[in-house]
């Protein structure tokens, strides 16, 4: 059987919680400010990740790659260009 790892910094987890939600606390908190400095949270990724557009999910993966690199300008960009074809999917069709 293989060890747990962090989802975002492939490293063993601290405590059983860390297990549990597949993210370190450091990664967590870290994902956390991220977010919260693009004006988004974990309701704001699932709500995103709902309108299941294989383009909004693409950009979301590349969302989670740039929380673990630490690139918090990546990060804005990534949730802009997620956003951007869920409100076009969600606006009513002009006739």
């Amino acid at each position: 059987m293989s060890q747990p790892k962090c989802q975002i910094c492939d490293r063993p987890p601290e405590n059983l919680n860390s297990i549990a939600c597949g993210i370190g606390l450091k990664c967590l908190a870290k994902r956390e400010r991220f977010l919260a400095a693009a004006g988004l949270n974990d309701h704001g990724i699932s709500a995103l990740t709902l309108c299941g557009d294989p383009t909004v999910l693409r950009w979301i993966r590349m969302i989670g790659k740039a929380l673990g690199s630490g690139h918090q300008d990546h990060v804005n960009r990534f949730i802009g260009a997620a956003r951007r074809p869920s409100e076009l999917a969600q606006m009513p069709n002009a006739a």
